[in-house]
Order: C-alpha cells, then structure tokens, then sequence
C-alpha cells in the first residue's frame, strides 16, 4: 500500500473534515480527481525537489491541435509513449513556466537558502519528499496520522528546518490561503507533529511560495509561533469531532452545530 492508499489522517482529510463531516466521508469514500492546477503543481515540485525524478518520469511535448486529424494523431502517438513508458505528459509551454518559476527561486536568495542543494547552488543537506507516519495520542486519542514533508533541512544533529514549497497565483492572495481558503497555518503544524513524532526538533517552518503567473515572483513566509499553536490546537479540536464521528459512525452535513441544522447570515450587521 503506498502513501495516498493507507487510510492515515492527513493534513488534507482534516481540511475535508473541516468542511463538514459529510464532506469528509464522501471525498473519503471516492475522492476526486486531480485538476490540471493539481497536476501542474506536482510536475514543479517534482522539478525543483527531485528534477532527476522529473526527467525520468515526464515527456514534453510540443503544443498541438486536437480538433484537427494532425493533431489527433499526434495526441495518439504521445500518449502513447508516455503509457508504454509509465510515463505522464507535460506542454512545451508548461514546461517553458515551470523554468521560469525554477528561476525565480535561484534568483531569491532566502528561498535558495532553504531549499536542497540540487537546485543548483546553496542550500543544507537533508530529506526530499518524506513520509511519516505517526500516532496522535494528545486528550486521550490514539490516532494514525501521516504527512508527506516536501524538504526536511538539517541545521545540526537533531535540529531542522521544515520547508514546504507552494504555487500561487498571486503572492499577495497567498496569506488568505494561509489563514482561511487552505489553513496552511494548519499543515505547518501538521507537519510539526509528524517530524517531532520522529524525534526531530524543529527549528521554523517555511513556505517557499512561487507564482505560476508571470513575472512569478517568488517570496519566502516563516510561520510564527503563535500559529503553530493555533494550528497545533485547532488539529486536536478536529481530531477529537472526527473521533467522536468515526465512533457514532455519524457525519453531518455543514451546519450540524446549530440545533436546526438552519445557518443564519448577518454578514453586514457590522458595516
């Protein structure tokens, strides 16, 4: 069984489960498909953080038209290869993107800082793309977790530094997916938990953060500790309703709280 298959908590099922319940245990029962964002995303992880991966497992192809009977042909024939290769296919021009980005980060000192040394120069030693697993035992739970870390820089012996590499839009709509959209305010402290569970002790945790629209700026985002600690408590808040759910074998829909199960908006009583 391989990471995504073993039914562990992760940071992206609590992010279900604070949805609602019933969110969590549908996507649970048949999650959804990636989105070509997803899969753009992942093509440049794999590039920046295991680009030796990157060559071995993608083929990029020139950009053509699929309505015409050229371009269908060629869709059949690269598709193809990439199946007989168990390989996946990336554009010219994702391709061309992915560079760009790449780039940004070479050109930001504190991003090249922190990231593996394969990127082309600076950066420590330490590990790409670990997984653990791990048991949340906090209030009396005894939960199996797991986490995929992006980067674990060693500092000395014990001491690290957790690097989490993301793709945004904009860097300036990135500190509302940190707080609200995708709480990476959350994963951070995740992510804490998973590496202390192994005996680490973490240092900071940092979002390298890349823009997938030119000019893609690049920013680096150290995590306070005040999140941590919100983070930290808002996870054991979670883990605790979805024990109690798992237990009940019950998982409501989003408005569950309210007695009525009625949701009521004053979204301008302060304005």
């Amino acid at each position: 069984m391989n990471y995504f298959e073993h039914p562990a908590i992760s940071n992206s099922k609590l992010n279900w489960f604070a949805r609602s319940p019933f969110y969590y245990k549908r996507m649970c029962q048949s999650p959804s498909e990636s989105t070509p964002a997803m899969e753009f995303g992942t093509a440049f992880h794999t590039f920046v953080l295991e680009p030796e991966v990157f060559t071995d497992q993608y083929i990029i192809h020139e950009k053509f038209d699929r309505r015409t009977k050229v371009g269908k042909e060629f869709y059949a024939n690269v598709t193809d290869l990439a199946r007989e290769g168990n390989k996946k296919l990336i554009s010219q021009t994702d391709y061309e993107k992915i560079q760009w980005m790449h780039n940004s980060l070479i050109d930001n000192p504190a991003a090249l800082n922190l990231l593996p040394t394969g990127i082309d120069r600076g950066g420590k030693d330490g590990r790409i793309e670990s997984e653990i697993f791990f048991n949340y035992m906090g209030g009396g739970l005894n939960m199996r977790c797991k986490s995929k870390l992006d980067y674990i820089q060693t500092i000395k012996g014990k001491d690290v530094n957790l690097v989490d590499l993301k793709t945004t839009q904009s860097i300036t709509s990135f500190k509302s997916s940190y707080k609200y959209k995708f709480a990476y305010y959350r994963q951070a402290a995740f992510y804490r938990l998973a590496a202390m569970a192994e005996g680490l002790n973490v240092k900071n945790f940092y979002f390298v953060v890349v823009e997938t629209q030119y000019p893609h700026e690049s920013a680096v985002f150290k995590v306070g500790q005040w999140d941590l600690e919100k983070g930290t408590n808002d996870i054991h808040d979670l883990l605790v309703s979805l024990d109690t759910c798992i237990e009940e074998d019950h998982f409501p829909m989003y408005g569950h709280n309210n007695d009525d199960g009625i949701i009521t908006l004053n979204e301008f009583i302060d304005d």
